[in-house]
């Protein structure tokens, strides 16, 4: 990646490039800040995908149940 090459390492797990004028097009080095995710921030992310991933498994369920009541 540019802003690696520019920097001489890699990114790490736990850093993130922002396009500040917010075109992923715009690869001008000017134009890109590498930053990083806190870990609670990266907790918090998690967490609310987990609820998501729990919300669609019901509501998956809930069709299947129906699917399965109109098949029958």
């Amino acid at each position: 990646m540019l802003i690696e090459k520019d920097m001489g390492r890699d990114l790490r797990n736990n850093e993130r490039i922002k396009f500040l004028d917010g075109d992923r097009k715009n690869l001008d080095l000017s134009n890109l800040v590498v930053y990083q995710v806190r870990q609670k921030t990266r907790q918090r992310r998690i967490s609310r995908l987990e609820s998501r991933i729990e919300e669609l498994q019901v509501e998956l369920e809930e069709l299947q149940a129906l699917d399965n009541l109109e098949n029958t």
